[in-house]
């Protein structure tokens, strides 16, 4: 039974990600991580498929500007709060790589201010 509703998830957001013409994007994605669509799809928690998901969930939120809850919907029903934590973690990879620095990479209320050598470091949203 599970099996069933498992795949007909999958089945349901493959063709959503047609109708958009995103599916030839999502695959090449998870082939650069080394995983399969489906488990994407599924909400894997398996470090190369999150990794896909949340590679193909920056890509569309900055190509195409798709509103958090409109890429959870097309997702099969991801909470936004969930598709901001995928774009934020994607961004941190990215800059963890290739020292990059994001608009969009803002530092968290919780976070204190970053201190080098004797100078404080400000986030760049008080700057």
């Amino acid at each position: 039974m599970k099996d069933e509703t498992y795949r007909k998830d999958v089945a349901v957001v493959r063709e959503n990600l047609i109708a958009r013409n995103l599916w030839p994007l999502f695959v090449r994605i998870c082939s650069e991580h080394f995983t399969r669509p489906p488990e994407v799809l599924a909400g894997s928690r398996m470090k190369k498929a999150a990794a896909a998901r949340h590679h193909f969930i920056a890509v569309v939120r900055w190509s195409l500007g798709l509103s958090y809850p409109e890429i959870g919907k097309m997702l099969g029903g991801f909470d936004h709060s969930t598709i901001m934590c995928a774009e934020r973690k994607w961004e941190r990879v990215l800059a963890d790589r290739f020292a990059l620095s994001f608009p969009l990479l803002t530092p968290r209320e919780d976070e204190p201010p970053e201190r080098t050598q004797d100078t404080l470091v400000l986030p760049s949203i008080i700057a």
